[in-house]
């Protein structure tokens, strides 16, 4: 997410808005790919009151945030269980083994297959499994965070802020370095 652009791109609606009204927005709402933001853009043209903005986009955030959560919560119960699952393998591996004591030249063998179950249960619990749940974490982090900055900025315009006071609010989403890029604008 290009939060940087995200600014320039409000701040640009802000200044149409102001400058010509809101119906000049209609070609850049067409054209707009991220569908949070067309939604938002909607409402400000549908002139949608401030608060009822505010409460569609936060309810937007709300469910996007859940739905996140369910993927994420998949992944990370598959990171618990896997170790479980291994060991249970092990344990049955060391049954067979055992029942098997009359042979011991097989003893190493069956040890060793025993213990793969562990190593697969470990395995895909922290190169698999944990990876991705942190992976879709921090994805769905991002997407808040761009979402969360949307709102401020749409409601900002609703309530008819100037440009620069919209870009000085959602310049705080950004880090150090992307906000000198940004001032430099």
């Amino acid at each position: 997410h290009n939060l940087v652009k995200d600014i320039d791109y409000i701040v640009y609606i802000s200044k149409t808005i102001q400058s010509k009204g809101v119906t000049f927005i209609l070609s850049d709402i067409e054209n707009c790919k991220n569908p949070f933001l067309k939604l938002g853009l909607n409402l400000l043209y549908d002139n949608v009151a401030s608060d009822e903005l505010y409460a569609l986009l936060k309810e937007n955030i709300f469910y996007t945030k859940r739905r996140h959560t369910q993927g994420i919560s998949f992944f990370q119960t598959m990171a618990n269980y896997a170790p479980s699952f291994g060991l249970l393998g092990t344990v049955i591996g060391l049954i067979k083994l055992l029942s098997n004591l009359d042979s011991p030249e097989l003893f190493g063998q069956g040890m060793a297959l025993a213990m793969v179950t562990t190593f697969y249960g470990l395995f895909f619990s922290n190169f698999i499994f944990g990876p991705i749940a942190g992976r879709l974490q921090t994805l769905s982090d991002e997407e808040h965070l761009q979402k969360e900055m949307i709102t401020i900025g749409l409601l900002c315009i609703s309530k008819n802020e100037s440009s620069f006071l919209i870009k000085e609010k959602l310049k705080n989403f950004i880090s150090k370095n992307a906000r000198r890029r940004l001032w430099k604008k």
